[in-house]
């Protein structure tokens, strides 16, 4: 396990909009089921984009750290393209991998 992950699993899933304009995100690209069908998420900072995976994630699953949990995140790249690849598990023990390309708000504060 990683160092992040393992302050992410101590660190309680936090609620509230921190900064994040109501029309903010947007969504495009794949299903996120793999690398070439990343989801591409539009965000015009770093926290704004990594909580709109999370929220992507509880859309189709519900709420975060009640009916799944994040095992691991990593981030990958793919062609020039950061890819950030998040492992979960649901609460009735399913696996899932999402795939989100990030390369709209990496590295922006």
């Amino acid at each position: 396990m990683g160092f992040f992950s393992y302050l992410w699993k101590k660190m309680k899933p936090r609620t509230g909009n921190f900064g994040v304009k109501p029309s903010e995100p947007s969504y495009s690209g794949g299903d996120g089921s793999g690398p070439d069908q990343a989801i591409v998420v539009h965000a015009s900072s770093h926290v704004s984009g990594v909580l709109a995976e999370y929220e992507y994630i509880s859309s189709i699953h519900g709420e975060r750290g009640k009916d799944w949990n994040l095992v691991s995140q990593q981030l990958d790249m793919r062609k020039k393209t950061p890819i950030d690849i998040l492992h979960v598990q649901t609460n009735s023990g399913e696996k899932i991998t999402y795939y989100f390309d990030i390369s709209n708000f990496f590295g922006k504060n």
